[in-house]
C-alpha cells in the first residue's frame, strides 16, 4: 500500500495530495480535477495492491455547496455530498466530521446518544467500583477525539452535553437524584469533581473547559 500511495502521489498535479491511514485514503484536489485524480489514484492502488475502492463509503465534499463536477454523479448517488440538505452536507474522515455546521452538530448529537447509552448501562451495574472505573477511564475520555479535531466554536454544545451527562451519571451512581437538595454546594462540588486526581479530586475533566486546549494541542 505504501508503494501504491507513493506512485499515486507522483501522478498528481502540484497542490494536490494524498493522506492515508492504512486503507482509508483522502484525496485533496480542485473540483475540475476530481474525477481525473480519483481515477488515477484508484487505478494505481488496485493495480499494485489488488484492492478496489469501496464506493459505498466513498464521499466527495466541497464546502461551496456547488453541483457535482463532471463525471462524479456516475460514481454513485451518495458520493457527492456538497449540495445535500445542510444536516447531511459533509463527510467523516477517521470519525472526524468535516462539513457544514449543521452536519457537525448532527454528528455530535448522534455521538451523545451513543455516550448516553453507555452511561445508562453503567447505572445498571451492581458493583459501584466497576461503575466508577468505567465512568472515569471509558466514558470520560470519549470526548477527546472530537475535541481535538473540532474547533471549539463547533464542539461547544457537544462538550457541555458530555459534561452534563457525566455529572448526571455520577450523581446516579452515588444515589443523588435531585440537584436541588444542595443548591449552594452543587456548583462548587461539580467544579471540584473536575479537578485532576493528583489534586485529591475525582479527575472527571470538564470537556467544556479544556476544549480549546485540546483542539490547539491536537
Amino acid at each position: 500500500m505504501h508503494g501504491a500511495l507513493l506512485q499515486a502521489q507522483s501522478q498528481l498535479q502540484p497542490g494536490e495530495y494524498l493522506a492515508a491511514f492504512l486503507d482509508d485514503i483522502c484525496l485533496v484536489t480542485q473540483p475540475s480535477r476530481v474525477r481525473a485524480a480519483f481515477d488515477s489514484t484508484t487505478a494505481i492502488i488496485q493495480h499494485m495492491t489488488g484492492m478496489r475502492t469501496n464506493m459505498g463509503k466513498c464521499r466527495i465534499y466541497n464546502r461551496t455547496g456547488s453541483e457535482a463536477p463532471l463525471g462524479i454523479r456516475e460514481l454513485g448517488e451518495d458520493v457527492w455530498c456538497s449540495n445535500k440538505p445542510l444536516p447531511s452536507r459533509g463527510l467523516l474522515v477517521l470519525a472526524s466530521p468535516i462539513g457544514s455546521p449543521e452536519f457537525i452538530h448532527a454528528h455530535t448529537q448522534a455521538r451523545m446518544i451513543e455516550e448516553n447509552n453507555l452511561l445508562a448501562e453503567l447505572a445498571m451495574l451492581s458493583d459501584l467500583q466497576c461503575c466508577w472505573l468505567l465512568l472515569l477511564f471509558c466514558a470520560e475520555p470519549r470526548a477527546n477525539h472530537l475535541l481535538r479535531t473540532l474547533p471549539p466554536t463547533l464542539s461547544r454544545h457537544y462538550a457541555q452535553a458530555h459534561d452534563d451527562a457525566l455529572w448526571q451519571c455520577l450523581q446516579t451512581l452515588l444515589g443523588e437524584t435531585d440537584d436541588e437538595n444542595f443548591p449552594a454546594q452543587y456548583p462548587r462540588a461539580r467544579d471540584i469533581a473536575s479537578l485532576p486526581a493528583h489534586m485529591g479530586s475525582l479527575g472527571l475533566r470538564s470537556a467544556a473547559l479544556y476544549a480549546s486546549a485540546a483542539y490547539w494541542a491536537g
